[in-house]
């Protein structure tokens, strides 16, 4: 009977659960996973040890991870439990939770918290896909015919079983993450230091869903799908996540991806400006300032693709600041973001890198919502030559047609004509030559792109169809091309190399190492999904970007017949040498010519 007690289950218990990781993440998965969940779940009870609720946890973490990024058809079998799973998960990390921080959550309490995260995303993300699926329904949009089929095995699982409303984790999700970071929450007034950075990503994506669960659905819904309670908890959320950013120091790992998704949601919520610019915890900056010096940071430390994540961010923390016309806050806010962002752009090679378009945009955002400030800014001390810096960067990236979008350009000139206006008659030449020639190019690629959208999109259809087909023959002799590089590799393999030949062949190894090197810091960057807001340009109500655009053809002009000099009209013919228009044969024309697309 003694032996018998003294055998332990747990070696088993481990291998079993290392070889279930195996085959889920192998995408061999049970017809039935309510056994699993279950099993699992239980396996994290209060009452287990450490190590063995550890496993546990990091087993659902693995379910809802493998479910995640499946077809909702096979993932609604997970999915229709996650409030149940969530809950009883949550309940034991409370139980588990003996000190308030400052002390850090043990390595089990932050696997099991790693767990809750991916399943609140799973289900989170679910909806979005289902969301986006009607708004394509809805449209009359026409999808592949993979996608028609998935949406069908959609639809008929939606049928069978329903996905739940996310909205129904909100008060696990607050109730844990107040224990983590709350001193309320422990029946405390305060505690004897900040909470610790643990587990950070992972509460992101917690804080992140209770904040889009706080969010009305649509501008119309007058109050948030989730009780009163837990949209009174986003206040004091966001004052303890703005004291954790302070010791931020996870940019390599690409963490930041959670945090700047927070920055986006807590700009949505309906009562931002009250949330975010006012401080929650006694002696601590208020959200707004925080997470401008986050971004800040980013912009001007990170590698190419968080830096250019966070200039995205920029233009969202502005339609909040902008809301604070003249306040402390906003022109304190537009300095650290400008200096910022040019003091990592004087740092790029060229102006021709990839991050120098996401960086010059971020100061366009910030110099066009206040200009004075922000000029005189970068041109005091160390900064002194930032404002030609970016002017100049600013206008080759028009110039090279690197901004995609309408509004895009709308800022970029907008910012551009407020920097000719503070300098008026002053300033270096070249700097307002630069300025006006960015201004004019980006009016032209407005008003062009205008006149492309009224044709219509059929011509552009047509185009996408023949690329593909063009894009199919490119491929085919890419690879005929290949098999016939083969053929000559292996013929020069059967010679010799030769001394010289080896030595150019590893100097050209080192070069592109070093490519590679100066890649990683200043290349390739994020496309991003955020749309540029301009909000607070030129205070007009209706921010449709023509309106815009006719009120900076205006000012350009005026600015123009008042202060233009003859370089700066030779700069427009420069301009118009390489960009050369149909009708319009000398710089002088310009101003007429403009103001005629706009009036």
């Amino acid at each position: 009977e003694d032996g018998k007690d003294a055998l332990s289950t747990q070696p088993v218990r481990s291998s079993s659960a290392g070889a279930i990781t195996t085959l889920l993440q192998a995408s061999v998965w049970p017809k039935d996973w309510a056994p699993l969940l279950h099993a699992s779940v239980a396996g994290c009870a209060a009452e287990v040890d450490d190590d063995e609720a550890g496993r546990a946890f990091g087993l659902l973490e693995v379910i809802a991870e493998v479910v995640g990024g499946a077809e909702e058809s096979e993932a609604v079998g997970v999915l229709a439990h996650t409030p149940a799973v969530v809950d009883r998960v949550v309940a034991q990390l409370l139980e588990r939770m003996e000190d308030p921080p400052p002390a850090a959550p043990s390595a089990c309490i932050e696997r099991g918290v790693g767990a809750v995260a991916a399943f609140a995303q799973a289900l989170r993300e679910a909806h979005d896909e289902r969301a986006e699926e009607k708004a394509d329904e809805g449209a009359g949009m026409e999808t592949k015919p993979q996608r028609k089929s998935s949406a069908r095995r959609t639809n008929e699982a939606s049928k069978a079983l329903a996905l739940p409303p996310y909205e129904l984790l909100a008060p696990s999700v607050s109730s844990l993450l107040a224990r983590l970071w709350l001193p309320q929450a422990w029946s405390l007034s305060c505690f004897e230091a900040p909470p610790q950075p643990a587990c950070l990503p992972h509460c992101c994506r917690l804080l992140l869903l209770l904040l889009h669960a706080c969010t009305p659905d649509s501008p119309g819904a007058d109050v948030p799908a989730v009780a009163p309670t837990e949209v009174a908890l986003c206040a004091p959320l966001m004052g303890a996540i703005s004291l954790l950013l302070q010791d931020w120091e996870a940019w390599e790992e690409e963490e930041d991806e959670a945090v700047l998704a927070v920055i986006d949601a807590a700009c949505q919520l309906p009562n931002a400006v009250e949330v975010l610019s006012v401080s929650q915890l006694s002696g601590t900056p208020a959200p707004l300032e925080s997470f401008t010096s986050f971004v800040a940071a980013a912009m001007q430390n990170a590698h190419a693709e968080p830096a250019s994540r966070a200039c995205h961010r920029t233009h969202t923390l502005l339609g909040v600041l902008t809301r604070k016309a003249g306040s402390l806050l906003q022109d304190a806010a537009a300095v650290t973001l400008a200096c910022a962002a040019t003091s990592r752009l004087q740092g790029l090679p060229n102006s021709e890198v990839p991050l120098a378009a996401p960086l010059t945009l971020a100061v366009a955002a910030v110099v066009a919502r206040s200009p004075t400030t922000v000029v005189s800014a970068l041109q005091s001390g160390s900064m002194s030559s930032g404002v030609g810096d970016w002017v100049q960067s600013m206008r080759d990236v028009i110039t090279s047609d690197r901004l995609d979008t309408q509004p895009e350009l709308t800022l970029a000139a907008a910012a551009l004509v407020r920097v000719l206006e503070v300098l008026g008659s002053n300033g270096q030449p070249e700097v307002r030559a630069a300025a006006m020639e960015g201004v004019a190019a980006a009016l032209l690629d407005i008003h062009n792109q205008s006149q492309e959208e009224e044709m219509g999109v059929e011509e552009s259809e047509g185009e996408e169809d023949q690329g593909e087909d063009e894009d199919e023959d490119i491929d085919e002799d890419d690879r005929d091309n290949g098999d016939e590089d083969g053929e000559e590799d292996d013929e020069d393999g059967q010679i010799e190399e030769s001394e010289e030949a080896f030595l150019e062949r590893y100097a050209q190894a080192a070069a592109d190492i070093a490519d590679e090197a100066q890649e990683h810091d200043e290349g390739e960057v994020e496309v991003s999904e955020i749309e540029v807001s301009l909000e607070g340009v030129f205070n007009v109500e209706d921010t449709r970007d023509r309106n815009l655009a006719a009120c900076i053809s205006t000012l350009f002009v005026k600015w123009m017949r008042k202060w233009g000099s003859a370089g700066d009209m030779a700069a427009l013919a420069g301009l118009l040498h390489n960009r050369p228009i149909q009708g319009l044969n000398a710089a002088s024309e310009l101003p007429q010519f403009i103001t005629s697309m706009y009036s």
